[in-house]
């Protein structure tokens, strides 16, 4: 009987998807039909993820699927195969090496994304919002509903207000890895507050990723809103 059981509880160990460890950023862009001002108008016919892998070391590639997980609830996530990740390369505004190695994916199937309509209408209608990329592929993940979550969920010294999206990677139905967004002086801040703690540079907004584990919520990444 203590043989089965062990043996019971190492085919779950094996049939257990394997931890998340490595964290990207970025967006779900759709085409469309052309128009002569630039811009694709729908009827949408495909789905482009775009966006990069932080922190992964520059020697290191990623092999086997990602999931995706776009921001709004209300798109499902995916599980796609990394074509290509690239290297980390100078940015022509800074002069400095990006932060994220750009990667390649094929085209997200589904009609969900090709249906999905904009509702920030300072954005682009075929922009279908950002999408947080987890690697290995996290076949139980998906994305929770902003009211979901509690100020009692969140990580030490960051409101509720703060909160930009939050994800469940292990089906938990937890907030396990959320993204902020917030004042760099002080999380706590307005943004009248932000802007009159940076003085003549205005307001500095910051946004970070976390991870939960045992010992409590971890900083994953941390990174400035800047147009480079």
């Amino acid at each position: 009987m203590l043989r089965f059981a062990v043996t019971v509880a190492a085919l779950a160990l094996l049939a257990a998807p394997a931890a998340a460890q490595n964290f990207g950023f970025g967006w779900l862009e759709r085409e469309g039909t052309e128009t002569k001002e630039g811009p694709h108008t729908p009827p949408w016919k495909r789905t482009k993820v775009q966006g990069g892998f932080f922190g992964v070391p520059a020697a290191k590639t990623l092999l086997g699927p990602a999931t995706i997980l776009p921001f709004e609830p209300a798109l499902p996530a995916a599980s796609l195969p990394i074509r290509k990740l690239g290297k980390y390369e100078k940015e022509e505004c800074s002069g400095q090496f990006s932060r994220y190695r750009n990667v390649e994916f094929p085209d997200l199937p589904g009609e969900s994304y090709l249906q999905y309509v904009q509702p920030d209408k300072l954005r682009g209608a075929a922009f279908a919002g950002r999408a947080l990329f987890v690697h290995p592929a996290q076949p139980n993940a998906k994305t929770l509903p902003k009211q979901s979550v509690t100020p009692g969920d969140m990580p030490k010294g960051f409101p509720l207000a703060t909160l930009e999206a939050a994800f469940d990677l292990s089906g938990s139905g937890k907030a396990e890895v959320v993204r902020v967004d917030y004042c760099c002086y002080n999380p706590a801040f307005s943004e009248a507050q932000c802007i009159k703690a940076g003085g003549k540079e205005g307001g500095s907004r910051c946004f970070a990723l976390f991870q939960k584990g045992k010992a409590g919520w971890r900083r994953v990444f941390m990174d400035r809103d800047q147009d480079c």
